[in-house]
């Protein structure tokens, strides 16, 4: 092979392998935007009165009468139709 086209062989295999480089690098960077990020989390100590459940609310106010409901969905308070 003539020295001319050996030079020449060379550059584009050179050429070639920087592009194949890059075009992986992206690809690499691709994955790592795909993956979602890692949970950060950090060691909490709680007190044995956050452990507690709190009590139902019949008990605090006895008198009171709580409904829950989904939201997006109301009920009409016959208190306001006058």
């Amino acid at each position: 092979m003539p020295a001319a086209r050996r030079h020449e062989s060379r550059a584009l295999l050179a050429r070639d392998a920087d592009r194949m480089s890059r075009l992986v690098d992206d690809l690499f960077l691709l994955a790592m935007l795909d993956d979602p990020p890692a949970a950060h989390r950090e060691p909490s100590i709680s007190s044995p009165w956050s452990r507690r459940p709190s009590p139902p609310p019949r008990y605090a106010t006895p008198d009171r009468f709580i409904t829950l409901e989904p939201l997006g969905r109301r009920r009409r308070d016959s208190r306001r139709s006058a």
